[in-house]
């Protein structure tokens, strides 16, 4: 019954977080040069370069205006512009919206297509180049193909700016990424093109423009678990047996991890990883014999990676479920003062003894429910394992801590 209660929550999820809307008040230009006030569902990279979503201020549904319909749209106070544009891509003019990063004697634009990002150049007097962003890294195989790739590149962008002598040098072994290609047009536009006006850098809100945005934390928990340890007969002259030993207590766990949100795809979309420690040392529910504490030990690692559903990222308080899977590994495993028995006419003589056990890595499922109030983290998580192949085994465990999110 447990198991199909986490596996219906974890089948939910999914349909609960469907709709993709990030509502991001703004503005649209028209062809004729008008500003129109309201609403833009600010999506992935990709889809605000296909289209602009739009609600008009006082409408309750979204428009979705082309790079034909508008030329332009912009959201108000992240700066975030985009601009109509025909663009070369794959050899394929087409019109899209780019990112309007750099305004000046040379301009620059980014946009996504097919999956890759694309970074524009384009001077007044209408010369233009385009470029695929591309990173360099240590393995010399591989920066040297990429240098050779760029050879086209180096030639195009050298030609837009072509004041700078210096720029075609750069441009063979940086990364080709928005900051760096940013850096390089303002320091250009601000060295050579002062008579066509100011430099303008649409600055952004980077956590609001952000596709993923990692919440890290770190806290404390207290941890009830449930082991049972299965019974064992070991001679049958006399009858020689350890009864079924049950354990279960309050252990304390440390945990690190992250939960990440979508604010472009999803308002409610989140998924998660955890990373806890837990050192357990419970007695066992009944003692066989009366001054000797029976008690099972061991420390565990766990790796929990979930998808969870947001309530509202609006405001301090935001309460949130979480279902997934989760690996824990067991290691240094114990039972001290397992009661063994030996059956006689006379009576049952209960011994003693400890027992160690080998590692065992158990696979499980997991749901989890709290609440984040500001830098707090609220949580109750409820793991069930699966079986694994000791005869000490974990049944599940709860979990309620809290913690600190940066």
């Amino acid at each position: 019954m447990k198991k199909m209660i986490i596996w219906s929550v974890l089948c939910l999820l999914p349909m609960q977080m469907s709709a993709q809307v990030n509502p991001k008040e703004g503005y649209v230009i028209t062809n004729e040069g008008d500003t129109v006030r309201g609403t833009i569902n600010y999506l992935k990279d990709e889809e605000n370069a296909k289209a602009c979503q739009f609600r008009k201020a006082g409408e309750s549904t979204y428009k979705k205006l082309s790079p034909s319909d508008i030329s332009g749209y912009r959201l108000a106070d992240e700066g975030i512009y985009y601009v109509s544009r025909v663009l070369k891509t794959d050899n394929v003019e087409q019109r899209l919206f780019a990112e309007f990063l750099v305004q000046g004697g040379v301009s620059l634009y980014r946009y996504s297509y097919n999956g890759e990002t694309y970074f524009g150049f384009a001077d007044t007097a209408g010369k233009e180049a385009i470029v695929r962003e591309d990173k360099l890294n240590e393995d010399l195989s591989s920066y040297e193909d990429k240098l050779e790739a760029r050879r086209g590149q180096v030639q195009q962008v050298g030609s837009v700016m072509s004041k700078d002598p210096t720029v075609a040098g750069r441009l063979w072994k940086m990364d080709l990424t928005s900051n760096a290609l940013l850096k390089m047009v303002k320091r250009y536009d601000e060295r050579y093109c002062t008579s066509d006006g100011d430099c303008v850098v649409f600055k952004s809100d980077t956590k609001k423009s952000r596709s993923v945005i990692p919440h890290i934390y770190v806290g404390a928990a207290a941890s009830y678990a449930w082991f049972r340890s299965g019974s064992q007969t070991f001679q049958t002259l006399p009858v020689t047996s350890s009864p079924e030993a049950k354990y279960s207590g309050f252990v304390p766990t440390v945990m690190v991890g992250a939960d990440m949100t979508y604010p472009r795809q999803s308002q409610h979309l989140m998924t998660q990883v955890e990373i806890s420690f837990t050192p357990y040392s419970i007695k066992a529910d009944e003692q066989l014999v009366a001054d000797k504490e029976s008690r099972m030990k061991c420390s565990e690692l766990a790796l929990r990676l979930g998808v969870g559903y947001v309530f509202s990222q609006k405001g301090s308080v935001s309460p949130f479920l979480v279902g997934g899977f989760s690996v824990r590994h067991q290691m240094s495993i114990k039972e001290e003062n397992r009661a063994r028995v030996v059956q006689k006419t006379t009576g049952d003589i209960p011994f003693l003894y400890d027992k160690d056990y080998k590692s065992i890595t158990y696979l499980g499922i997991y749901a989890s429910a709290g609440v984040n109030i500001g830098h707090l983290r609220l949580a109750a998580t409820y793991d069930l394992p699966f079986s694994g192949s000791n005869d000490l085994q974990m049944k599940s465990a709860l979990t309620v801590g809290v913690a600190y999110r940066f």
